[in-house]
């Protein structure tokens, strides 16, 4: 086998390393970015589940800022809402 042979066989080799560390980076990215996006939409979804069913005492927080974690605080909003409408409606039957 003469050198140029070596250097093409190695610099094959080197990329093909090359290529499978960033096909296993990139998928370890995109699965964490998966997941950090899929917990918060599970748990608000379970949250307005909770809502849903008539029980207005759970509250929602969260510590994002993106999308989702706006989404988590106009739920929280509507929650509170809800339970002011509700509070405001047992106190006039009360009064009747």
């Amino acid at each position: 086998m003469s050198a140029t042979q070596v250097d093409l066989k190695r610099a094959t080799n080197v990329t093909i390393g090359l290529v499978a560390f960033a096909l296993l980076a990139g998928g370890l990215l995109v699965w964490q970015g998966q997941r950090s996006l899929m917990k918060p939409i599970a748990e608000l979804q379970l949250a307005l589940g909770t809502l849903a069913a008539g029980d207005l005492s759970q509250s929602l927080t969260t510590t994002q800022s993106d999308e989702i974690g706006k989404l988590i605080v106009a739920a929280e909003t509507l929650r509170e809402r809800l339970h002011q409408i509700m509070g405001q409606v047992k106190s006039s039957a009360y009064r009747r």
